[in-house]
């Protein structure tokens, strides 16, 4: 009988991965599997940062210089030898709900008051105390931990309130980490300066997201410089931010020049018609951008036409979210136009854009002549019978949409049901 190599065996053990019992179970059978499963099992432990046996095994992975900085919080550390195997090492991403995971172990393990205690009493005295700045503190040190131990570690979410020297240093020592997460509920002139930071020292770092920071164009334009000397960032997510026009007009210079960024997300930064007129001269040079979400930014009809006129020249966007603006029939009616010309543009969603019958006419139009556009969103319009039906018949022509969402218009029960005959007979599929 031949015998399967090793790297077979980690393959149909790793499609086992979501399945934890069956991977337990394997992990008895002999040594050689339990070399292969604990990797798989500790790789991604996210959803399990809940639980408090988790953080104590991760506790016992501190080194002095980690340890150090907790005792002047007087916690309870575990007091068990230390683990088997080098769990940390294979862990590839560290997620906020660590700080779930470390809240459960204060509340159960870690608190040096008298243990006739109820636990309740107990975790609310640290809760009450400092609760922010004692659960933050032992994120920090986990953090470096990871960021020392672990070589395959990928993705780190952390904010500013949980940074210190030697979680930094590692960081910046750290190689591997592709992907961060920064969240700052306040971003002030230290937090600006932390990612100002990241950004030059962190080189393998390709995807970045700064949602929900309360960022506006003064701070951003802080920020900015480094963004257009950094050349690995290919993925940047600054949605739900207060950039506003001003803070657009900064991006688009250095979209302009950059020659890496692939997925840009600026959606609800109330931008409006003058920030996507600055954007769009950038579309105009910029070669690499595939993915640009624009979506809740206050964007009108001259927006739209704006932007159709920049899709008629940009050969390399593939995926466009303009969801939650109103660029009405009018815009909606030039985007028809530029989609007879485009010829990249896979992807398309214009949902909740006030669009009405003759805008979803203008884009039945659209679809004879294009050859590019394989998905549509729709949904949440003013869309009624006979814009939908014009959009279905023209389905005909199309060879290659082939997916339709006109869910939440003003179609009737009566409308959708003659329109699914018409749809009976194509390839396509469509969410009513």
């Amino acid at each position: 009988m031949i015998a399967l190599p090793h790297e077979c065996f980690f393959i149909i053990l790793n499609n086992l991965r979501t399945n934890y019992n069956s991977l337990f179970s394997c992990l008895l059978v002999n040594r050689k599997w339990c070399r292969f499963i604990i990797p798989i099992l500790w790789s991604e432990p996210t959803n399990y940062f809940d639980d408090k046996r988790l953080i104590r095994i991760y506790l016992l992975s501190l080194n002095y210089e980690e340890k150090t900085l907790l005792i002047p919080f007087n916690i309870l550390f575990p007091n068990y030898p230390k683990p088997l195997f080098d769990y940390t090492s294979y862990t590839k991403t560290v997620g906020f709900r660590l700080k779930n995971g470390i809240k459960n172990w204060l509340r159960y393990e870690g608190c040096k008051l008298d243990k006739s205690c109820d636990s309740n009493i107990i975790y609310d005295y640290y809760y009450r105390r400092d609760e922010n700045e004692l659960v933050n503190a032992i994120k920090c040190s986990l953090i470096g931990m990871f960021l020392r131990t672990s070589k395959k570690l990928k993705h780190l979410s952390f904010n500013r309130t949980i940074c210190n020297k030697i979680m930094l240093k590692n960081l910046y020592r750290n190689s591997n980490i592709t992907s961060i997460d920064f969240y700052v509920y306040k971003f002030d002139s230290v937090a600006i300066d932390l990612l100002v930071e990241i950004l030059y020292q962190c080189t393998a770092l390709d995807s970045l997201d700064l949602s929900y920071n309360q960022l506006d164009s003064i701070k951003w334009n802080a920020i900015v410089e480094a963004f257009s000397k950094n050349f690995t960032l290919t993925s940047l997510d600054i949605s739900n931010n207060r950039l506003g026009s001003e803070g657009i007009e900064s991006l688009a210079m250095a979209l302009s020049m950059n020659i890496n960024l692939i997925s840009l997300n600026i959606g609800s930064n109330k931008i409006g018609s003058k920030g996507i007129e600055a954007l769009t001269y950038a579309l105009y040079k910029n070669t690499t951008l595939t993915s640009l979400s624009l979506s809740f930014n206050e964007l009108d009809f001259k927006s739209g036409k704006t932007l159709a006129e920049a899709l008629c020249i940009n050969t390399t966007l593939t995926f466009l979210d303009v969801c939650g603006n109103k660029v009405g029939f009018e815009g909606v009616k030039a985007l028809a136009i530029a989609l007879c010309k485009n010829v990249s543009l896979t992807s398309l969603n214009l949902s909740r854009n006030e669009i009405d019958d003759e805008g979803g006419k203008a884009l039945a139009e659209a679809f004879y002549k294009n050859n590019a556009l394989t998905s549509l969103d729709l949904s949440c319009n003013l869309l009624e019978f006979e814009g939908g039906k014009a959009l279905v018949e023209a389905l005909y022509k199309n060879a290659t949409l082939n997916s339709l969402n006109l869910r939440n218009n003003m179609l009737s029960s009566k409308d959708q049901n003659k329109l699914k005959k018409i749809v009976n007979t194509t390839q396509i599929s469509i969410v009513w």
